[in-house]
């Protein structure tokens, strides 16, 4: 009888942790479609799993360009990745049907230049299952939304007909203004796209 009592206790227990995990992770959605099959969650710190995997990802995919070596553990020091975003930012992970699907880093301020209004795409990552399908401009519409105001995104060079044409027909299918484009800022190698994005 005590053994089933236990058990029971054990039941009530975990489903309670997993009730209060499920409640947790839904309190830190930021934006759901209206279909409740994509979903965007901010993340309260860098080294949650979720996260550092999908980093891990990205950063693999885009070494050849970044030349970003691994540690000897074979990951990638996330706090030198941090010093390339700002102190007061959001992480933001992408779900399709609850699987995560990508990432962003949202920087509060300007990364280069003395602007603290201007939000800043700090990453932004679409594993490559989900691409090619329409999800990740879902999303970073979905983001640039959700924040609104003023915005600047920032591309390599070596990326001008990927990332560029893709944020390129982001920004046309908002409603914005003030778009300006710049390459090879004194503060950044690459391509720059500044606007202010009216919510709608």
């Amino acid at each position: 009888m005590k053994n089933k009592i236990v058990k029971h206790c054990i039941v009530i227990f975990i489903i309670t942790v997993q009730c209060f995990l499920y409640n947790a992770s839904a309190m830190n959605c930021i934006w759901q479609d209206q279909d409740n099959k994509l979903s965007i969650r901010s993340l309260g710190a860098m080294n949650e799993k979720v996260f550092k995997n999908l980093q891990l990802c990205y950063e693999c995919e885009f070494a050849s360009i970044t030349q970003t070596p691994m540690t000897c553990d074979a990951e990638y020091d996330q706090n030198e990745l941090a010093s390339h975003w700002s102190k007061n930012r959001d992480l933001l992970v992408f779900y399709v049907n609850a699987i995560p699907a990508g990432f962003s880093v949202v920087n509060y301020g300007s990364m280069i230049q003395e602007k603290p209004e201007v939000h800043d795409i700090g990453e932004f990552y679409i594993t490559p299952i989900f691409r090619k399908k329409g999800y990740g401009k879902t999303f970073a519409r979905a983001v640039f939304l959700y924040y609104s105001g003023s915005w600047e995104v920032r591309q390599l060079l070596e990326l001008e007909t990927t990332a560029r044409n893709f944020w390129h027909s982001v920004i046309a299918s908002l409603k914005h203004g003030n778009f300006q484009e710049f390459i090879d800022h004194p503060g950044w190698r690459g391509y720059v796209q500044c606007f202010t994005c009216i919510a709608q």
